[in-house]
């Protein structure tokens, strides 16, 4: 309520390229391609029908490639099975190793801080940072050891999932 969907937009894309629909009252052009040009990649007006959202969801999808499984080289993971394979070969990883991989992996090029690392698979406590640090090396010797990514160390900072 503090801020409009404009505002909001500009603020997912600081950090994140998650796709995004608008959905709005405001159907003049110009707010339109005002929203297009800062990086909504669908817009549409209400009233709308419930299968041209579905659609239109789906079509985002389908040009961002989200789908149950993701693919980078020679690494695949199966999200639905919760599988993780480096050259076809199954790598057995811990509930949090793969909640840990699959959430680098969706942020790759991105910087991940431990702050949002701690607040999203462990408790609000700073302590926890060593345990991050020892899930990365486990992910590290288990997954990236023989791929084209490699997760880096930014000290103080956090870490970031990229190709070598």
């Amino acid at each position: 309520p503090d801020m409009d969907g404009i505002e909001i937009l500009k603020k997912i894309r600081e950090w994140s390229s998650v796709p995004v629909i608008v959905v709005s009252a405001r159907g003049e052009e110009s707010d339109k391609v005002e929203a297009l040009d800062l990086g909504a990649d669908d817009y549409m007006s209400k009233p709308y029908g419930l299968h041209e959202l579905v659609s239109r969801i789906n079509a985002v999808l389908r040009r961002f490639g989200l789908k149950d499984t993701l693919n980078y080289e020679n690494i695949n993971i199966d999200v639905n099975n919760r599988k993780v394979f480096v050259s076809n070969e199954e790598i057995i990883l811990t509930r949090k190793e793969f909640d840990l991989l699959l959430f680098l992996f969706e942020r790759i090029n991105m910087v991940v801080t431990k702050d949002e690392l701690i607040k999203k698979f462990w408790s609000s406590n700073k302590e926890e940072s060593r345990s991050i640090d020892m899930h990365i090396k486990a992910l590290r010797q288990k997954v990236f050891h023989n791929t084209k990514l490699e997760i880096i160390t930014l000290l103080k900072v956090g870490y970031k999932l990229e190709e070598r």
